[in-house]
């Protein structure tokens, strides 16, 4: 049957939905559903490539398993010197103690182990615990957050914070839970100066960490928080309070016993100020070995890393114990001159309670004996002595008596018009104190010598030692040793008030001192100074005028060219005219007429004068020039006439020269350093040679190896180097270094004395130094006026070079310096007053051979022939 559409209905639904109207409504809701979590999807999406575009990459943190601290080590071992950005010392995870990790968890993220980075129960419990408080009472930051904000820097924002969460979420994806948590031990900042435990265990306790005991773990654990404000060193009561939160913590979540949180809470702390390691040291020495690495090994320049972040480890020559010694030599060389100057006044004027505030921290470090030297302030003058206080319970007695050196210290005045010191007339030299009421005053901060402690004898206050064991003892057989057995004592309240001073001296001028072994090692002392916080200028870099110690370096060219020694010259006044300059230096002064080898060994300036012109009008003024390279000099030589008197050198370079002549014409080992190493120990620079003292057994044979590979060549005729060396070996027999056979060594070596500066350059067989003393900026002369000098190279740095050679050659075997001459030299007898053979008297004078006198001093034919007669049969 055909079914007839309804004459009204235009359109026939023949399937339609079910639902109506309110189906409808839900459809569009569930589409417009899907679109907004399509939106929402790709808004997180845009927003996270936005925050993370740039996150910086996470291998990063690999270099955290490294060290960046450069560290600096003396030959014997002693760590004298660390640089870095930032001073950290990486460990492993099985060096970190459990109970450190511990209180690291309770003290800032108790469930690291539990959640993936971002803590959700954390941050739940943070927002109701802040909520309650009405502020900010406790943060969410995980451990893993706290790495990473390291990494986008610590900027309050909410930008920072996204970075840091999706940082974290990505750590906790590529490492495990051990390596995040040692890195950061490794990298968290702890106050002090220190990057991670093990620095700041060191910089805070002296130990490292599997030394330290559970309550300074727990305050090393406080420290993340407010390292800068709440640590030991700068509010202790704050950082004990937080100490002792953690450890509740830890025993709440039964990761201690209450006896062990009760025991820590009840240690005493031992916190030490940040180690001076530099300063403590060898300053000097280590400055300018930083400064060489730093020149050589720094990439930054060139693209590379910095010579911080190569985590090198410097080998160093110098060696701490003949360092200190040569320090001691120097300082008491230049107080005994300070106090011929006099006293130019205190070292500045304080008020009391500033002046406690300051020296105070010193004066409870320090042990008060006999000896000890410390900042005191004037507190009263009355007759003859006055009342100087170290801090409100230390005080005593300064007496004229212990200042009778203090009379007043004059420089030469300064010139209105030009600004120029008037070099003229005379200065202070050997004043005595006058009145102790205008010498000092109240306020007046001084430096003194603590010479008597009531009660306490010198020697009360060593304190117990042992002797030291010989080679191959066993540790059972030290015993004490018998002079040195007396417990130490402590002054009693009533003594620190009645102690006895002396006034120290704090030199105005400065000095030098450059040693190193004749025959091995480096250059292993180099003091550049009185004293490294006052100036860090290295004066064995500083040109200054050499004075006659120039002469050996002029001799030694004549001799190289052909002058036989017995040469006699003139000893009349020496007057030069080349038509431009005119130069009278001697004066009318006359002299007889004496050899080369007589004028050096008696430094004669008319005689030396007419050497170098020999030189002159001999060789080109290039070849001279080139003489001074070949030895060493770090300036070049000028060739004036003036110069056989003195020129411009450094101490540096005459120590070189003259340590040519030493080492019969080969260069001395002067190098400062041994050896550096980087941080994967790849050795970059190696400088140990086969004789070094310190150099392994493998270095040795490696040193040996190149040694015969590459031969060293001499840098002057070998020949040469020993007459220098006997003329000059001659100048301490009986000329003017005869002060330095007190070293009970055979030596050679010359003085050298200006207004400004004097010198010794000297040598035994074992070791070459050089002693200099003047005044860096020339306001006043060493002495009493510029024509009337009193101080020379011979009085004062002669005696500081015998004081540090005696303690450094002690013990050594004999070795005389002229044994087994060069085969080209021949000792001939000469006449001194013609320069002649002789037969009978005269003086063994060694020549190059084919340079000796032919003729002989007698004056007749028969004589003559007696001479050779005798000669023959010899």
């Amino acid at each position: 049957m055909t079914r007839t559409p309804s004459p009204t209905a235009l359109v026939e639904v023949v399937n339609p939905r079910r639902g109506g109207l309110p189906g409808a409504i839900l459809r569009g809701f569930v589409a417009s559903l899907i679109l907004a979590v399509l939106l929402v999807g790709l808004a997180g999406f845009w927003t996270y490539a936005f925050f993370a575009r740039d996150l910086p990459r996470l291998d990063t943190f690999d270099r955290l398993e490294r060290s960046t601290v450069s560290r600096f080590m003396a030959a014997d071992g002693t760590l004298v010197g660390e640089w870095s950005d930032e001073r950290r010392l990486a460990l492993r995870w099985e060096e970190v103690p459990s109970d450190l990790v511990l209180a690291f968890l309770a003290a800032e993220d108790a469930r690291f182990f539990a959640h993936t980075g971002i803590d959700l129960v954390g941050i739940f419990r943070a927002m109701v615990t802040n909520l309650r408080a009405g502020g900010i009472k406790e943060g969410a930051s995980t451990i893993t957050q706290q790495l990473a904000k390291t990494l986008v820097g610590d900027e309050k924002s909410l930008t920072r914070k996204a970075r840091e969460a999706i940082l974290a979420r990505r750590m906790e994806d590529l490492y495990t839970k051990k390596q995040i948590l040692s890195w950061y031990l490794n990298a968290i900042f702890l106050g002090h100066g220190s990057y991670g435990v093990q620095a700041a265990s060191q910089n805070y306790f002296r130990k490292n960490v599997w030394q330290l005991e559970l309550a300074e773990m727990a305050m090393i654990a406080g420290l993340p928080q407010s390292p800068s404000r709440v640590n030991p060193v700068v509010d202790m009561p704050a950082a004990k309070k937080r100490m002792a939160h953690i450890l509740g913590n830890m025993r709440q979540r039964g990761w201690i016993t209450e006896e062990e949180e009760a025991e820590a809470l009840a240690y005493e702390f031992t916190i030490y100020p940040r180690a001076d390691l530099l300063g403590d040291h060898v300053p000097f020495y280590t400055e300018t070995v930083r400064r060489q690495v730093v020149q050589t090994f720094d990439g930054a320049t060139r693209g590379g890393p910095s010579w911080l972040e190569q985590g090198l480890t410097v080998h160093m020559a110098v060696e701490p114990a003949l360092q200190r010694v040569a320090e001691q030599a120097l300082r008491g060389t230049l107080e005994g001159l300070a106090k011929k100057q006099g006293y130019p006044g205190p070292l500045g004027t304080m008020g009391r309670d500033k002046f406690f505030v300051r020296n105070q921290p010193w004066v409870s470090q320090t042990r008060i004996e006999p000896g000890v030297r410390l900042l005191g302030r004037v507190a009263e003058v009355d007759g003859k002595q006055a009342k100087v206080e170290l801090s409100p319970h230390v005080r005593g007695t300064l007496t004229s008596k212990g200042a009778s050196w203090a009379g007043k210290y004059s420089e030469y005045p300064v010139d209105d018009k030009t600004g120029e010191r008037k070099i003229r007339g005379s200065v202070s030299f050997w004043a005595k104190l006058g009145s102790m009421e205008k010498t000092f005053a109240p306020g007046d901060v001084v430096l003194v010598e603590i010479t008597k402690v009531p009660g306490l004898r010198a020697e009360d206050g060593k304190k117990k030692t042992k002797a030291k064991k010989k080679k191959g003892e066993d540790e059972g057989t030290e015993e004490p040793a018998a002079e040195e057995t007396a417990e130490a004592k402590d002054p009693s309240p009533e003594a620190l008030t009645q102690l006895e001073f002396e006034l120290v001296p704090v030199p105005l001028m400065e000095g030098a001192v450059v040693s190193f072994p004749t025959h091995s090692g480096g250059m292993d002392v180099m003091v550049g100074g009185w004293d490294f916080d006052r100036s860090q200028v290295n004066r064995v870099y500083a040109l200054r005028q050499t004075g006659s110690t120039m002469k050996p370096i002029v001799y030694a060219k004549a001799y190289d060219m052909g002058l036989p020694p017995s040469t006699v010259f003139s000893g009349a006044p020496f007057h030069y005219d080349d038509g431009h300059t005119q130069y009278n230096p001697t004066g009318a002064r006359v002299v007889p007429d004496m050899s080369a080898w007589d004028a050096l060994t008696k430094s004669e300036n008319s005689v030396s004068l007419r050497v170098f012109e020999w030189v002159l009008r001999n060789t080109s003024l290039a070849d001279y020039k080139a003489w001074g390279q070949r030895l060493g000099l770090t300036h070049p030589l000028q060739g004036n006439i003036s110069e056989v008197l003195g020129g411009d050198q450094t101490p540096f370079g005459m120590a070189h020269a003259f340590g040519v002549f030493a080492r019969r014409g080969y260069g001395p080992r002067m190098h400062t350093v041994r050896k550096v190493v980087d941080r994967a120990g790849n050795v970059l620079h190696r400088n140990i040679g086969p004789l070094d003292p310190y150099a392994t057994f493998p270095e040795a044979i490696v040193a040996l190896w190149e040694t015969n590979l590459r031969p060293e060549q001499p840098r002057i005729n070998p020949s040469t180097a020993f007459l220098a060396t006997a003329n000059l070996a001659e100048a301490v027999q009986r000329g003017t270094g005869t002060r330095a056979k007190a070293v009970d060594h055979q030596a050679a070596g010359k003085t050298g004395t200006l207004p400004f500066d004097v010198w010794f350059n000297g040598w035994t067989w074992h070791r070459h130094t050089l002693v200099w003393v003047g005044a860096d900026r020339r306001e006043r002369v060493l002495g009493r006026s510029y024509e009337v000098n009193k101080v020379y190279g011979g009085d004062t740095a002669l005696p500081a070079w015998v004081e540090f050679m005696k303690q450094v050659d002690v013990g050594r075997a004999k070795r005389a310096l002229l044994e087994r001459p060069p085969g080209e030299v021949n000792y001939t007898r000469i006449d001194p007053a013609t320069g002649l053979r002789a037969v009978g008297g005269g003086a063994m004078i060694p020549h190059r051979a084919g340079t000796e006198p032919s003729e002989y001093n007698y004056p007749d034919e028969q004589g003559a022939s007696e001479i050779l007669q005798v000669e023959h049969e010899f």
